[in-house]
């Protein structure tokens, strides 16, 4: 079903009887008009109340329409928010708004089904952005939730991972002051957000784009900063535990310090280095880590669950060589220890992003102060 009309100025109803009716441009610039009750918008919105009151040019078009003809001495201004059955609504142009995400926003604040089906994510992004400029994200409030709570149920699926989707619902959560969505997509974006669906400087800094331009100034770069700070502690982390084994620069002692508790001229089928080396990169590479560069393009929802898969040197090895085994606590050994515990737990420490709006809009992010925020 399309929403788009097929006649110009074809109505598209929120109240049928309604004292207004906005006339707006669709996507191919065809006018439409949308009626609505002046008094229900003005309950849900500061801006629409402002709108329609008469010291404004709409406002006073309305008063004149309303009381027929009446002179404004006769009568008083909140007159001009009652509905006359008799009257023709007046005619409000809002050529900047979209048309589409009006229409959804003006039939969810008359508690109206617009259609039969949810909006898709772009265009709950634009009712958003909306509701911002028309300040009643709180009246919008119960069909948000509805619509945010079908994402919210598979927002952590591998699909939504290969998308830009996880932006487009931080600016959601930045237009409709949601402080618990707006928590979660930044973590969202920290774990599963791959490289190449991030948004370019260009745009971020596209002025038709008003839910990228609305986001609190730097947070896109301090997420980005985020997740680079991440992977690199990762990458350090597992170039650190082959560092021994592959150093012979290494003093004795430093060697002990980063765990090689033998020399790299042993020669014992089960502590020779070259064995561990190759364990340790085919391993990686079996989770999906080697060559390193590869953690630039994942997310960190994702190497911290490959780190999780990373299986130690015995742990390959068949039942029948493990029994005969000689006892060796060599640098593999700590290696493995290393990927199996400290690069994991580093990795679980990192995915928990603390990303407030409040603090967010202060200009202060990834901060453990949480006093200021509503995240019940």
């Amino acid at each position: 079903m399309s929403w788009l009309p097929t006649t110009p100025y074809e109505q598209r109803a929120a109240d049928p009887d309604g004292d207004i009716e906005f006339i707006l441009d669709d996507s191919n610039g065809t006018p439409t008009t949308l009626r609505v009750s002046g008094k229900v918008l003005s309950i849900s919105s500061p801006v629409f109340k402002a709108l329609v009151r008469p010291r404004f040019q709409e406002g006073q078009a309305l008063t004149a329409s309303q009381l027929l003809g009446l002179a404004p001495h006769q009568t008083h201004a909140s007159s001009s928010l009652h509905t006359n059955q008799a009257s023709q609504p007046v005619q409000i142009p809002l050529p900047d708004d979209d048309a589409q995400a009006m229409t959804w926003l003006c039939h969810a604040l008359h508690l109206r089904k617009f259609l039969d089906h949810k909006p898709h994510l772009t265009l709950v992004q634009r009712i958003a952005v909306l509701s911002k400029k028309y300040q009643c994200a709180q009246a919008l409030g119960p069909w948000t939730s509805v619509w945010l709570k079908e994402w919210n149920e598979t927002r952590n699926t591998p699909e939504k991972h290969a998308t830009k989707d996880h932006f487009q619902m931080l600016c959601v959560a930045n237009a409709l002051d949601d402080d618990v969505q707006f928590f979660k997509t930044c973590q969202d974006i920290i774990r599963y957000t791959e490289e190449d669906y991030w948004p370019s400087s260009e745009a971020l800094s596209d002025p038709e784009d008003l839910g990228f331009q609305m986001l609190p100034e730097g947070l896109i770069g301090s997420l980005r900063a985020r997740r680079e700070r991440a992977i690199s502690m990762i990458r350090a982390i597992i170039e650190g535990a082959i560092d021994p084994l592959i150093n012979p620069n290494l003093s004795e002692q430093e060697a002990k310090y980063k765990g090689r508790s033998c020399p790299l001229e042993a020669t014992s089928h089960d502590c020779q280095r070259e064995i561990h080396v190759a364990h340790y990169v085919t391993e990686l590479a079996h989770i999906g880590l080697w060559p390193l560069s590869r953690l630039n393009e994942s997310g960190m929802g994702e190497i911290h669950n490959a780190l999780r898969h990373y299986r130690a040197f015995e742990e390959t090895l068949t039942f029948a060589y493990r029994e005969n085994l000689p006892d060796c606590r060599c640098a593999f050994y700590s290696m493995d220890h290393v990927i199996k515990n400290h690069a994991v737990n580093t990795a679980e420490f990192l995915l928990e992003a603390r990303f407030c709006l409040a603090q967010a809009r202060a200009g202060r992010f990834d901060v453990a102060d949480h006093s200021s925020c509503n995240l019940q």
